[in-house]
Order: C-alpha cells, then structure tokens, then sequence
C-alpha cells in the first residue's frame, strides 16, 4: 500500500469519525435538553468542562511515571545508583502540588455553583 493511499485512508477514517460525533451530538442535545431541562443541562455541561480542566491539571505526569521508573531501576541495578528514591520523592511532591491545586479549584467550583434549579425563575417568567 502506498504511503498516499494510507495517507488517504486514515483522512477519510477521521472525516467520518467527526462526522458520525457531530451527528450523535446534534442528536443528543435536544434528548438531554428535554430530559434534564435547559438548567440542568447547562450546569451539567459546566461540570464536563470542569472535569475537563482538572484532567489537564496533570500535565503528563503520571504517564510519563512507569517508563521513568523502568529506566531508573534498570540504571539502579547496573550502577547501584539511588536514582529510583529521588525519582519517586519528585513525583510525590509534583503530584502533591497537582493535588493541592485541584482540590483549591474544586472548592472555588463549588463555593460559586449556581443556585439550584427549583429557585431559578425561568426564562420566561423573567420577562
């Protein structure tokens, strides 16, 4: 196979992978928009974003953890080296930090969520 038949092959795989996304979404939204209501709905999708945003907060780091660990056991066993110790104390105090900064987020979240639904007026009684 030629590498422009492939390269071909894997635009149409994702043409249509983001049309069959686009299709799914605009027909899911009117779903949960009259399953959940509008209020719910919308402070459901904040939420997604939230969540979102705290899975960023990682920043790669416990991905990158196993294949950091495997090369320094590999050099602790050749050259008797404590690399290992230092690596896994750095990525306790990284993801220590990660931590105390997600959880300072979640709570700013919550502190200012919106009030709940059955207090909201709707739109168009506001009027």
């Amino acid at each position: 196979m030629s590498r422009t038949r492939s390269l071909f092959g894997g635009a149409i795989f994702a043409y249509l992978y983001q049309a069959c996304s686009m299709v799914i979404g605009l027909w899911l939204t009117p779903f949960y928009i009259r399953t959940l209501g509008s209020n719910d709905y919308g402070i459901w999708l904040i939420g997604m974003q939230v969540l979102v945003f705290l899975l960023l907060c990682d920043f790669g780091v416990l991905a990158i953890v196993p294949r950091d660990v495997a090369r320094a056991h590999g050099k602790e066993q050749s050259e008797g080296s404590g690399e290992l110790h230092k690596l896994v104390r750095q990525t306790i105090k990284v993801v220590g930090i990660q931590t105390m900064l997600i959880a300072l987020v979640s709570l700013g979240v919550f502190s200012f969520r919106p009030r709940p639904a059955d207090r909201c007026l709707p739109l168009y009684a506001r009027i």
